[in-house]
Parts: C-alpha cells; structure tokens; sequence
C-alpha cells in the first residue's frame, strides 16, 4: 500500500508540475503577442521630461485661472494609470476646476522602469510629481490621493511642505501593507510563473479584463496595460525596499484635509477610512454601497 501511495504522489506532483509549466508558457505567450504598445502611443496628454524620467501628464483648463487659487492634482491608485481611473468624473470636474492628472512612473502613458529603483518608491515618486509641478510653473496644488496615490501624495505633502494646500484621501492605501505580501511574494515566483500571474492577474483575464468585459469591447483600462514594460514594470515595484512615510508620519500632515471612502471597499477596508480621520482629526464622508473603484 505505501509504494502505491508514494506513486501516487509522485504522478500527481509531476502532473501539477506540466500543468504548471504549460499554463506558464502560454501565459507568457499571450502576453508576447498582446503587449504591443510603446508608453507614449496614443497618449491623450503631454510628456514632460523630470529629472531624466518620461512623465505624461493631461491637464485640463488654465492651470493659472483655477477659481480656488490652485489647480486640483488627480492622482490614480496601483496598476492602471491616471485619466482612465478618473473618468469620466475628472471631465464633470474640469467645468469648475483646472485640472492635472499625472500618471505616476511605470503606470499610464509614462515611462516604464522594468528593474527595482529608487524612484519607484514613494519618495521617489513624489519627488517627481514634485519636479512635474516645478516644470509646469507651479508653486501650490490642491490633492486628491486614490488608493496607492493616497500614500504618494502623503509622502508629497511631508517631504516637499508648501507644495499641497489641501488634500482629498479616497479609498487610500495608508496601512496594513503586509495585507498585499502574498499577492507580493507570488509574483516573484521563479521560472516566468510570477509574471504569468501578473499577467493574468491584471490584463490577461483578471479584474481589469473583466470590468472591461462589462462594456463588450477592449476598453481604455486594458489598453493601458498592454504597453510594453508594465508587467515587468509591476515586478520591479513589489521586488523594492518601500522608502516611504506612511503610515509612520501620517498623524504629520498638518494641511486641511478630507476623508472619502466606499462603504463597501473590499480592497482597503472602511476601518482604515475611519482610522485615517481620527489620526487626522478630519471628517470621514461613507459612499454607501461603493466599493474601491
């Protein structure tokens, strides 16, 4: 009985193993085939060049006529890119606000960095939305921080005072990171197997195929992540030693501020909502029903 067992097994690991090997290679395959776009290709903004980095930024309105005093910086949450995650509630807003809406590096129409890097963090992402804002002539911004953009722009408010008048947090990613290490730590699987999960964890068939699917046709969300470089770009961004403030600092921020969360969010749950504007000393505004997007 036990040499059948230990056949058994046997059969059954190198079974796992083949299916494993060909469920790998036609991912990869796939993916060689689909991911055809330069990052600047039909990009519907501008691309500034920040400190040696491609950056695509769309602006919308006079950036110098805002009715406030300072235009209103939009920026996106992890894995998608900046217009795309906004609309079309970004094009209602630019009736009353100018607006920039940055997509940060390796995201979006701008530059893809495939191997772990200082400016991947969230110190280095926000010294270029900080160098972005130098570029475009600009002393002072309003901010509204999405999820991943939450913890960019608490790192932008702390390291460069004076930049943020005022700040939004929607649905942000400011604790609990240990919450996303499984999804981290099987994406570095070896042999191509993490980028094949990446792969189709996002564009090949995961949530952003399908809220795709919703529409019937290849949407804008998809488009984006068939740009050459951005699941690499994805690895490159798990596989760093973070560089941030958050949560540490984040009782630091001393500019006005607003909490807005979906009741619902099954990403980053309303109890961070609710911890964020007690550390803030803010208020805290439910969307009842909504989730993360």
């Amino acid at each position: 009985m036990g040499k059948w067992i230990v056949r058994a097994v046997v059969v059954l690991l190198i079974g796992a193993g083949w299916f494993v090997y060909d469920w790998t290679r036609s991912s990869l395959q796939q993916m060689a085939e689909q991911v055809v776009y330069s990052a600047e290709q039909d990009a519907p903004g501008q691309i500034v060049s920040v400190n040696g980095r491609k950056m695509h930024v769309l602006i919308k309105g006079d950036l110098n006529a805002d009715p406030t005093g300072a235009p209103l910086v939009l920026l996106h949450g992890f894995s998608i890119g900046a217009y795309v995650s906004w609309c079309p509630w970004a094009d209602t807003l630019s009736d009353d606000r100018s607006l920039i809406i940055p997509d940060m590096l390796n995201f979006g129409h701008s530059e893809r960095v495939i191997e772990p890097h200082g400016d991947l963090t969230h110190r280095g992402q926000a010294t270029l939305l900080d160098g972005l804002l130098e570029e475009l002539g600009l002393d002072q911004v309003d901010l509204v921080g999405r999820s991943y953009g939450g913890a960019v722009g608490t790192q932008l408010i702390l390291d460069h005072p004076g930049r943020v008048r005022r700040v939004a947090y929607v649905g942000a990613h400011i604790y609990h990171d240990d919450d996303f290490l499984i999804q981290k730590e099987l994406s570095r699987l070896p042999f191509g197997i993490g980028k094949a999960m990446t792969w189709k964890s996002i564009a090949g068939g995961g949530f952003v195929a399908q809220k795709c699917a919703e529409t019937g046709e290849q949407c804008a969300r998809q488009r984006i992540l068939l740009i050459k470089g951005t699941v690499d770009g994805l690895h490159a961004l798990n596989a760093l030693e973070q560089d941030s403030r958050t949560p540490s600092d984040i009782g630091q921020v001393s500019v006005p501020s607003l909490v807005i969360w979906g009741g619902d969010d099954p990403i980053v749950p309303l109890e961070d909502g609710q911890r964020l504007a007690k550390v803030l000393d803010t208020e805290i505004k439910i969307v009842p029903g909504a989730g993360h997007w």
